[in-house]
């Protein structure tokens, strides 16, 4: 097994945020929602849409292919390069601004390749993303052509323990991926893993270097470096939820709503 720092985290309580206000709820059925740097916020409607809307509800674009079957997931990373998974067919398709289509990758023929990815999400700061491919049990990150930049070791080799990657996201030059087994595994550019940290649930988001998570103890900002849990008092009660710099987003399936923070 590949030698890395492990932490076992002690929940340090800090200050506690200044409670949230309300800001307005948008009525809009999801099975899965989005947001980006810009406050935009994409939906995957139960007709299997893409929908992507500003907070003040207008400028909604759309986005739609029943040929690639349903779609899981969106990344909205780089809006100008909105990546859209349809896990069923195993399909990453890349949309521009205004949700059209400039790349659809199969992944069951990539440049002579076979993945099933359960994972997937865009690297931060380029044209890269970051994929967990069952059949190599491998991280693997790939250009938008296909062509493989980084990989890990097989994920029997790197752990002691099984485990099975649940939630995945980019920040910065890492890549962090937290597990059946509580861990938030962190690795480098390179597929490399580093820090493991236990974790009392499964993330619902990351800001920095915080991570943004509800437990039993209520909804708290994680910081990894300090090791600082700050408590947030907050009128979101959705069980998916999204933080950006001004707003928190929640979504409970038939509307999105949004806080200031």
């Amino acid at each position: 097994m590949k030698n890395s720092l492990f932490i076992v985290c002690f929940f340090i309580v800090a200050r506690v945020h200044a409670a949230d206000s309300l800001l307005l709820t948008i009525h809009q059925p999801h099975t899965f929602f989005t947001t980006d740097a810009y406050n935009n916020i994409y939906a995957i409607t139960p007709a299997h849409e893409i929908v992507r809307r500003q907070i003040t509800g207008l400028n909604q674009v759309t986005y739609s292919n029943v040929r690639y079957g349903t779609p899981t997931s969106i990344d909205a990373g780089n809006p100008l390069k909105t990546m859209v998974y349809y896990a069923d067919q195993q399909i990453l398709v890349i949309l521009d601004k205004m949700l059209a289509e400039i790349a659809v990758l199969k992944f069951s023929a990539l440049n002579n390749e076979t993945y099933r990815p359960t994972l997937v999400c865009r690297a931060s700061g380029g044209d890269h993303f970051w994929l967990f491919d069952e059949l190599s049990q491998r991280v693997i990150r790939l250009d938008e052509g296909g062509n493989r930049i980084a990989v890990s070791e097989p994920w029997y080799q790197l752990f002691s323990v099984q485990q099975t990657p649940v939630w995945m996201q980019s920040q910065g030059d890492q890549l962090y991926i937290y597990t059946t087994a509580g861990t938030l595994c962190v690795f480098d550019t390179f597929g490399t893993l580093g820090l493991q940290v236990d974790l009392p649930a499964q993330p619902l988001d990351m800001t920095g270097n915080a991570v943004l998570l509800r437990d039993v103890n209520g909804l708290r900002l994680f910081d990894l470096v300090s090791a600082q849990a700050t408590p947030i008092e907050s009128t979101c009660s959705a069980d998916k939820l999204e933080i950006q710099p001004q707003y928190l987003f929640g979504g409970n399936g038939s509307q999105i709503t949004i806080c200031t923070r």
